[in-house]
């Protein structure tokens, strides 16, 4: 049975550095465990499209990361991850008096946040288990169930505001002035 968590999408139209970027979503995943060894062959990328068109190239990304907790084979969280840069053009900006390539484009990341169980079938495909396995997961471990989507979820949006400081879209000092005058009396010194 897989439970649905959530789905986020980050977006940002500009300049970028695409690299940085992959870089930015491949040491999030590594440094938040949802791969099991740093080893690129053993990375869960599932698909990398690339092509170039008349308005740019175009660039999808997808990948399907596994975290199971420790001591508990019953269920892992998959969060999955998809980048797809549109209209991309390469761009030549100076910064700190260096020339610099950028990619210009239009970039969507789109995460999707799911909770697994039973993900080796071991409960389905027992004999005497496989009569249990509803009422096991709707009426005694589903409390358990929601706290460990809230945590997938918590990761998605921790991901969700790296995206934004990278994008530079992410504020969280910026107290910007309000519309109505503030109440009470201000003290003049």
């Amino acid at each position: 049975m897989t439970l649905y968590a959530g789905h986020i999408e980050v977006t940002y139209e500009g300049n970028c550095d695409l690299y940085q970027l992959y870089n930015l979503l491949h040491r999030w995943v590594i440094e938040n465990d949802y791969v099991e060894s740093t080893d690129d062959e053993d990375f869960p990328e599932n698909l990398y499209y690339q092509s170039a068109g008349r308005n740019g190239s175009e660039v999808l990304l997808l990948w399907r990361c596994v975290y199971v907790p420790e001591g508990n084979p019953f269920y892992r969280r998959i969060l999955r991850i998809m980048l797809h840069a549109t209209n991309m053009r390469d761009v030549d900006v100076v910064r700190a008096n260096k020339k610099v390539t950028l990619q210009n484009a239009r970039f969507n990341v789109i995460m999707d946040a799911f909770l697994e169980s039973d993900y080796e079938e071991k409960w389905r495909n027992h004999w005497l288990l496989k009569h249990f396995y509803h009422q096991f997961v709707y009426r005694i471990i589903w409390r358990d169930f929601e706290v460990h989507r809230e945590e997938v979820l918590g990761d998605a949006y921790s991901l969700q505001k790296e995206l934004r400081k990278f994008f530079d879209t992410y504020h969280p000092d910026d107290r910007s002035k309000s519309f109505t005058s503030p109440l009470g009396i201000k003290e003049e010194k």
